[in-house]
């Protein structure tokens, strides 16, 4: 009996790593796109898309990137998911290499990419080096407190990603606010230099 103990803890390990060697390290998925139902350009249609992200577990791809263009365009324009990949690679905010689905998860990582791209955030030494990688991009967002400390790998679920957006929509005004003060004071050092 002692002996069969050991073969059975062997063989129940053997099984789990199977398990993982067959399966691998796959995306979570989300199985329902809000963006398939509340894609329209429209006030409704995005307050119905806002309003029910936030009871989302999961955000996937399609959906994350139909609220990144609503923070970014104001709108909407791509037929599909698709369409948002493409526009996103040509303007720069996804990688060419980009092959996610629209039902895999997204990662604090990947947002943290395209929004540290479409808030032109210049960041720190290593990510003037090599880029608004997840990895870098992540750390400056969370120093410029858009996002809350956290790893390139996890999820988010739909109350915080509309906080990152809000979160990335204050930093926009703060930024635009602090130009338009420099811009006033520089006009206003150089009348009274006159």
């Amino acid at each position: 009996m002692n002996q069969s103990i050991p073969k059975i803890k062997r063989c129940v390990a053997l099984l789990a790593l199977l398990t993982l060697t067959l399966t691998g390290c796959q995306s979570a998925q989300v199985t329902t796109s809000l963006t398939d139902q509340y894609a329209g350009n429209d006030m409704a249609s995005q307050m119905n898309f806002w309003h029910s992200l936030n009871n989302k577990k999961l955000i996937c791809n399609n959906d994350a990137l139909h609220g990144d263009m609503l923070f970014y365009n104001e709108k909407d324009p791509a037929q599909n998911y698709d369409d948002r990949v493409s526009k996103f690679k040509a303007d720069g905010f996804l990688p060419s290499n980009f092959a996610g689905a629209p039902n895999d998860a997204i990662t604090r990582g990947q947002l943290a990419s395209i929004l540290a791209k479409m808030l032109k955030v210049k960041g720190g030494v290593m990510m003037r080096l090599v880029g608004p990688t997840p990895r870098y991009a992540l750390k400056e967002l969370i120093s410029l407190n858009i996002f809350s400390e956290s790893s390139t790998q996890q999820i988010l679920n739909g109350a915080q990603f509309i906080e990152i957006i809000g979160r990335s929509e204050d930093h926009l005004l703060n930024t635009d606010r602090k130009a338009t003060a420099a811009k006033l004071d520089g006009t206003a050092n150089t009348q009274e230099a006159q």
